[in-house]
């Protein structure tokens, strides 16, 4: 369903142009399609860059965005499974897991090597990374909590909340001052916001089933589910109820 669009006549141009936008998505459009050569785990975007980490072997790949996705070139080999990436200030950090053992790792765009610091606590291989205002924010399974570090690794605080172990995470930025954080496994589904700055819970909902990965669109969270009944829901951000109710 679309929001409608107001329109005024441009007394310059004679032409329409928009009073007001839809804030909520009202479409969603396959633009590209991009081939790679092992199986993609994680993926951030900066600029005209695409970096995608691989499994088997373990990879992180630069595609750029300007020769139509076809020119790619591995940055750096990694030991162990690069389950989520993200460019900030000009560096990618990784969360790097490897059996029981997690760790952050950290390179500049061209792939060298900068820094790393170990994550304990993760049961799951495939856990969520992401930075936010100079803080790095990872779920901690074995404490229910997230942690949320320094760019350098130092421990800066530990915010309890809804996570449970051997479940599959998704976590999306919110502004300088939050995170949205899908819990998906065998104990339950949950989706909730966290204020970073407050160190608490602002909501929780267990209304979306197999929550798989999120994104936040304006006023909105868009929690894409993988189930029998794949579909995406829009979530409000402040309540955290689904878009219309």
């Amino acid at each position: 369903e679309t929001e409608p669009i107001s329109y005024q006549e441009d007394p310059n141009t004679q032409r329409n142009t928009p009073l007001t936008m839809p804030r909520h998505p009202t479409s969603i459009v396959l633009t590209n399609l991009i081939g790679v050569k092992h199986q993609p785990l994680s993926i951030t975007k900066r600029n005209n860059k695409i970096y995608v980490g691989l499994e088997n072997p373990s990879q992180i790949v630069e595609i750029n965005e300007d020769r139509k996705y076809k020119k790619q070139r591995v940055l750096t080999l990694v030991d162990g499974i690069v389950s989520s990436l993200q460019v900030y200030n000009d560096e990618i950090y990784a969360h790097v897991a490897k059996l029981l053992y997690h760790r952050v790792m950290v390179f500049d765009l061209s792939g060298n090597f900068l820094r790393c610091w170990s994550h304990t606590g993760n049961s799951h291989h495939y856990t969520m990374l992401r930075v936010v205002d100079d803080m790095v924010v990872i779920p901690c399974d074995a404490r229910g909590s997230l942690y949320v570090y320094s760019l350098k690794g130092e421990l800066i605080k530990e915010i309890k909340c809804p996570i449970t172990a051997n479940s599959w995470k998704s976590m999306a930025v919110l502004g300088d001052t939050s995170v949205i954080v899908c819990d998906w496994g065998d104990n339950g589904d949950v989706v909730f916001r966290v204020d970073l700055d407050h160190g608490e819970v602002v909501w929780t909902t267990t209304e979306v089933a197999s929550p798989n990965s999120v994104v936040c669109y304006n006023d909105y969270v868009l929690v894409a589910t993988h189930d029998k009944d794949t579909k995406i829901w829009v979530l409000d951000i402040k309540s955290g109820k689904e878009y219309g109710i």
